[in-house]
């Protein structure tokens, strides 16, 4: 048992230092967007990837930073423009979860992505319209909305532990590439690298991304020269 408590221990701090990693690496990345959160949803939990009007204005603002000093207006008015975007997909998402507070039965699940992902999925969404429909007469229906309430719970449940299995082995695999081999670790030690990129692009945003840019904070002109040769790769 203590062996099982230790190894629930160091996953939990694995998980957060891959949540932590995956925001720096979507600010790195779009240095506009300041803070680690917008409108109180991390960074790595909108999907600025997937999302078509955000993918053109970061089009258009690597186009800019190609001269930044004869662009800055258009910079900073696309820097903007990025994040008005940014802070209405925080709200759609804050939206997501505000339509699951309906269903006060349910607990909440603290691992990213359970609200979409529950309100996407189809058993859910065949039993909470089931329960919203017998909801009009709660008296005449109590029995078949507890059983409603306790299988709408129990697929919460299970989706939320799919996402952490999923989370976890991404997290154990992340820190399993940071960690260098012993062959690696006298090339590292003499060549001056201090952190290496570990990056799966399709996920830079959205969820959870497998590498990070710790540290850096970059100006316009400085990430107009480090995003320009990143353009032909996943935006943003």
């Amino acid at each position: 048992m203590m062996r099982r408590a230790e190894e629930l221990a160091r996953n939990v701090k694995l998980v957060d230092a891959y949540r932590g990693n995956g925001n720096e690496y979507v600010r790195a990345r779009n240095p506009f967007l300041v803070y680690e959160d917008r409108k109180c949803v991390p960074l790595s939990e909108l999907p600025l990837a997937g999302d078509g009007v955000y993918q053109g204005l970061f089009r258009d603002y690597l186009t800019a930073l190609e001269d930044a000093e004869a662009n800055a207006p258009r910079i900073a008015e696309l820097e903007n423009a990025l994040r008005s975007r940014a802070d209405e997909l925080a709200l759609e998402v804050c939206e997501r979860e505000a339509r699951l507070s309906h269903y006060t039965f349910l607990s909440t699940q603290d691992v990213p992505g359970w609200s979409e992902a529950l309100l996407h999925d189809a058993e859910f969404k065949q039993l909470s319209e089931r329960y919203d429909e017998l909801s009009k007469d709660p008296q005449g229906n109590a029995e078949a909305l507890r059983e409603l309430e306790d299988a709408m719970e129990a697929r919460s449940r299970a989706i939320a532990e799919a996402l952490r299995t999923a989370e976890a082995t991404n997290a154990a695999e992340q820190a399993r590439l940071k960690t260098p081999s012993r062959a690696e670790s006298s090339v590292f030690a003499g060549d001056g690298v201090h952190g290496s990129e570990h990056a799966d692009l399709a996920h830079e945003e959205g969820g959870t991304a497998s590498g990070t840019m710790r540290g850096q904070s970059l100006s316009p002109r400085a990430a107009g020269n480090t995003l320009k040769g990143r353009s032909r790769m996943r935006l943003s």
